[in-house]
C-alpha cells in the first residue's frame, strides 16, 4: 500500500514539474517573440521611412499608431463595430466547426480505428475526403445555403470532420498507448489551425463582421494601422487558444 502511494505521489510530482517546465518555456518563448517582433517592427519602420507621411499614405504604422488604432477598434469608433463584436463573430465561426467536426470526426475515427481490419477498408475513403480542398467545397455550399455564415460553417465542419477522423483513427492505431494523448493534442492543434486559417481567409473576401472582415473593410481607407492592430490581435488570440490546448494536453496525459 505504501509503495502504491509513493508511486502515485511520484507521478503527481513529475506531472507538476513537467507543467512548471512547460509554463517556464512558454514564458521565455513569449519574451523572445516580443523582442524579435519589436526588432522586426523597428526595422520595417526604418526601411519605410518612419511615420511622417501620415496614415493615408500606406506606410507601416508605428507602435503608437497601432495602439491608437486598437483603442479605436475597442471603442467601436471604426465603422461602428467594436473589437469584441468582431472577435466574437470570428470565434463562433472557428469554434462551432471544431465542435461539430470533433464530435462527428471523433466518432468516425473511433469506429474506424478501434479495429485494424476496419481501418484498412475505410482508410482510402477517409483520406480522399480529408484531402478535398475547402476552396472546392465552399462554392457548392454557397449554392446550397446561400450567402452567410452557414456555408462557411458547413465547409469548415466537413473538412475538420475527416481530418479529425483520420487523426483519431491513426492515434488509436499507435503501437504505444502512451503516445495517444500526445497525438490527440497535436491533432487538436492541427484542427484549430485549419479552422482558424479557413475562417480568416473566408472573412477577407467580404464578411461584414469578424477580424478578417474588419481587415478587409480597413483596406479601402488605407488604414494600415487598423489592419496591423487586427492582425496582431488575431494572432494573439490564436496563440492563446493553442497554448491552452497544449497545456491541457500535458495536464491530462
Amino acid at each position: 500500500m505504501d509503495t502504491v502511494q509513493e508511486d502515485d505521489g511520484s507521478t503527481e510530482s513529475r506531472k507538476l514539474e513537467d507543467l512548471a517546465s512547460f509554463l517556464k518555456q512558454r514564458a521565455i518563448g513569449v519574451v523572445v517573440a516580443i523582442v524579435l517582433l519589436n526588432m522586426l517592427w523597428l526595422f520595417i519602420e526604418l526601411f519605410d521611412g518612419g511615420s511622417s507621411r501620415g496614415i493615408a499614405d500606406n506606410h507601416w504604422p508605428s507602435h503608437g499608431e497601432t495602439w491608437s488604432a486598437f483603442l479605436e477598434l475597442w471603442r467601436g469608433a471604426f465603422l461602428g463595430t467594436t473589437l469584441m463584436r468582431h472577435t466574437t463573430a470570428t470565434l463562433v465561426r472557428v469554434i462551432v466547426p471544431l465542435v461539430i467536426g470533433g464530435l462527428l470526426g471523433g466518432t468516425i475515427g473511433v469506429a474506424i480505428g478501434a479495429r485494424s481490419g476496419v481501418r484498412e477498408y475505410f482508410d482510402p475513403f477517409v483520406s480522399f475526403l480529408r484531402l478535398l480542398a475547402a476552396a472546392a467545397i465552399l462554392p457548392f455550399a454557397i449554392l446550397l445555403f446561400g450567402i452567410g455564415d452557414t456555408p462557411l460553417v458547413f465547409t469548415s465542419s466537413f473538412v475538420l470532420t475527416w481530418v479529425i477522423a483520420d487523426g483519431v483513427a491513426s492515434a488509436l492505431a499507435a503501437s504505444e498507448p502512451a503516445a495517444v494523448p500526445g497525438r490527440l493534442t497535436q491533432l487538436a492543434r492541427q484542427a484549430l489551425l485549419i479552422s482558424w486559417l479557413f475562417v480568416s481567409f473566408s472573412e477577407l473576401i467580404g464578411a461584414r463582421e469578424g477580424l478578417g472582415g474588419a481587415i478587409f473593410s480597413a483596406r479601402p481607407f488605407s488604414r494600415t494601422d487598423i489592419m496591423v492592430a487586427l492582425a496582431l490581435w488575431s494572432t494573439l488570440l490564436f496563440l492563446i487558444i493553442d497554448y491552452v490546448i497544449r497545456f491541457l494536453g500535458r495536464l491530462f496525459r
